[in-house]
């Protein structure tokens, strides 16, 4: 898709809405990786980076 047709503020909304792409994210975080959501439009780019924190996790 070109990038003028891109809406990256709608992907970001359908990552966050997709359990299969939460799954993924979870996933590298549980295992200590970091996490990164990449999108554009056409004029700039957006990356989302999460990072775990290190140590026990409680609820």
């Amino acid at each position: 898709m070109p990038a003028a047709d891109r809406d990256a503020p709608g992907a970001l909304r359908g990552w966050q809405a997709s359990t299969e792409c939460q799954d993924v994210a979870l996933r590298a975080l549980a295992a200590g990786e970091p996490f990164a959501f990449l999108t554009h439009d056409a004029t700039c780019w957006y990356r989302l980076t999460v990072h775990p924190l290190p140590g026990p996790v409680t609820p």
